[in-house]
């Protein structure tokens, strides 16, 4: 179910943005839509208030900025 989810934003990304354009998730949780973008060659802005969640996320975009190359 986690995996179809995100097809599901990488999908939605392809429809409205275009390679190497901006997009803002400002309540960013799982940070999925951040990790979504980058494996889709797209710039993400992502805003966490909570710290637990931002150190989680952190390392979800790290691991799929790795992914991605």
């Amino acid at each position: 179910l986690r995996r179809q989810r995100q097809m599901c934003k990488e999908t939605v990304l392809g429809f409205v943005t275009e390679e190497k354009e901006w997009v803002l998730d400002q309540f960013a949780g799982s940070f999925s839509l951040g990790e979504a973008a980058l494996l889709n060659e797209r710039n993400a802005i992502c805003i966490e208030i909570n710290e637990e969640y931002f150190e989680k996320g952190k390392e979800r975009l790290l691991s799929a900025k790795s992914r991605s190359r």
